[in-house]
């Protein structure tokens, strides 16, 4: 059985690096403990899945003896143990269900006085079904990233919602052979918009960090293949929002950032980081009114093609921009069909030298051809009678290519060829809003794709789902379900 230690020991310096929260009473002495530092034992949860019940345990380790140790989960008590071994059995699957929950430990005196105390997140998952479904509780849980690792797992992201409302940005790396190998979750209010799994080994996450009233910054996390961290970067400064909705490795080891900032106005922001984290340069390009970006990629010239919406007094308009190799511009482009939002929200560069992009149009889901310079090929809009919005872009196997999004409320896949003529189009979804964030195409046919789910009226929950070729689910693979939950660490 999985056990959880609580101990008491000169480990604060530890837990500012984590990301562990505590909140300590006196200063450290013999008499008096400086908290309660929280730590997992044998089997490492890292490595393992941890199934079925769990043993919560605090540990004293320098001469200080509570009266006793109270324990609660989301607030709720769930015992009290009086003696050494201070532990107790907790069941996740049994009350909690999915989703984040707040492990908590107090060392009382007699008096019930708390003396220290800390907590640690646990999130718990569903693992019936392998790697895809529904993951999350009762709070706001979504997927924004998704992608592939070597040896074939499966690796997503985004954030989760604990039991006292607090949002953290979350990875979760999967494999068929063993449900969810092991889980990283953030408790410095950082949030998870982009995830990639890099060539060599290991990952990299972008998003943004919450700094109070300092505003938001650029996060970045270098993470090995077994989900430690190697680096951290954020940038950024104060009173100034700084967001990071999409990062690249790109050839020279480093990686490039598509994002926004806003100071006076809100402007696109392209950063380009060295492979250890350092900010190499930085780009803005700004819009009459307000500019962002959501999507880049490095183009087979050194430069990059960025991709979002830049805003005229009469509409948002679809916003194209390359680059050379230190950020130039040397090319702009917008788009407009109508309505008042025409937007960007992912780009790949095609093989002829051009450009596809998928996002939305007269409210419809919209693929967009432009030839090496931004001039229009041709452009698609589907699913027009009912509000749509392209999120994800492939360019498949075949040549052709696949968008995924929402429309209607529903999570939408629109698969076409080469020219963007329809094959088909599938919907997934019950009466809540649904949509799909990402997704990648799989090396023997089919899609992974990652997004959230929302019953009506309801939360939301993290969706990952695979689907063969043709768009049908994959049996087994992409249904919600109950039961067989597992408590994975979050750090």
């Amino acid at each position: 059985m999985k056990r959880i230690v609580f101990a008491w020991s000169a480990l604060l310096l530890l837990m500012a690096f984590t990301g562990w929260n505590c909140s300590c009473g006196g200063s450290p002495t013999e008499s008096t403990p400086p908290g309660i530092a929280v730590e997992w034992v044998e089997p490492d949860p890292m490595a393992n899945v941890v199934s079925g019940a769990v043993t919560l345990e605090a540990r004293v380790l320098y001469g200080f003896t509570p009266d006793r140790v109270r324990f609660s989960v989301g607030g709720e008590t769930i015992g009290e143990v009086a003696a050494a071994p201070y532990s107790l059995i907790w069941d996740p699957g049994r009350d909690e269900g999915q989703g984040v929950r707040v492990l908590n430990a107090e060392a009382l005196d007699g008096d019930g006085t708390v003396l220290a105390s800390d907590a640690t997140n646990v999130f718990v998952v569903d693992l019936e079904h392998y790697y895809a479904g529904r993951y999350g509780g009762g709070d706001e849980d979504r997927a924004f990233a998704v992608d592939l690792a070597p040896g074939g797992a499966v690796v997503f992201a985004g954030d989760v919602t604990n039991d006292l409302g607090e949002t953290h940005g979350f990875l979760l790396h999967a494999n068929e052979a063993a449900g969810a190998r092991w889980f990283r979750g953030w408790n410095d209010w950082g949030r998870v918009r982009s995830l990639e799994a890099l060539a060599g080994s290991g990952y990299v996450v972008a998003g943004w960090q919450e700094q109070g009233i300092a505003g938001r910054a650029i996060w970045v996390q270098r993470l090995t293949a077994e989900g430690d961290k190697l680096w951290e970067s954020v940038y950024g400064t104060n009173q100034v929002e700084n967001l990071a909705r999409c990062i690249q490795q790109t050839a020279d080891g480093g990686f490039i950032v598509a994002g926004e900032q806003f100071a006076d106005a809100l402007s696109a922001l392209l950063v380009k980081l060295e492979p250890d984290g350092r900010e190499d340069w930085r780009r803005e390009f700004a819009g009459n009114l307000t500019a962002s970006a959501y999507s880049v990629r490095e183009t087979t010239d050194g430069g990059y093609i960025l991709t979002g919406y830049h805003s005229e007094p009469w509409a948002d308009l679809l916003l194209l921009v390359k680059t050379n190799a230190s950020g130039v511009e040397t090319w702009s482009e917008t788009y407009s069909w109508g309505g008042n939002y025409n937007v960007g929200r992912d780009v790949r560069e095609t093989a002829d030298g051009g450009f596809v992009v998928a996002g939305g149009a007269s409210n419809a889901m919209l693929l967009l051809r432009v030839d090496a310079q931004g001039g229009e090929l041709w452009h698609r809009l589907y699913e027009e009678r009912a509000w749509g919005l392209g999120l994800a872009l492939e360019i498949t196997s075949d040549g052709g290519f696949i968008v995924a999004g929402t429309a209607g409320g529903d999570l939408r896949l629109v698969k076409t060829d080469a020219e963007g003529i329809e094959q088909w189009s599938r919907s997934f979804g019950d009466e809540g809003d649904d949509r799909a964030q990402a997704l990648r195409e799989l090396s023997g046919g089919g899609y992974l794709v990652a997004g959230v789910t929302t019953a009506e009226g309801g939360d939301a929950d993290a969706w990952l789902l695979e689907i063969d070729a043709e768009g049908n689910p994959v049996a087994g693979r992409s249904a919600g379900f109950a039961g067989g939950e597992a408590a994975l660490g979050l750090r």
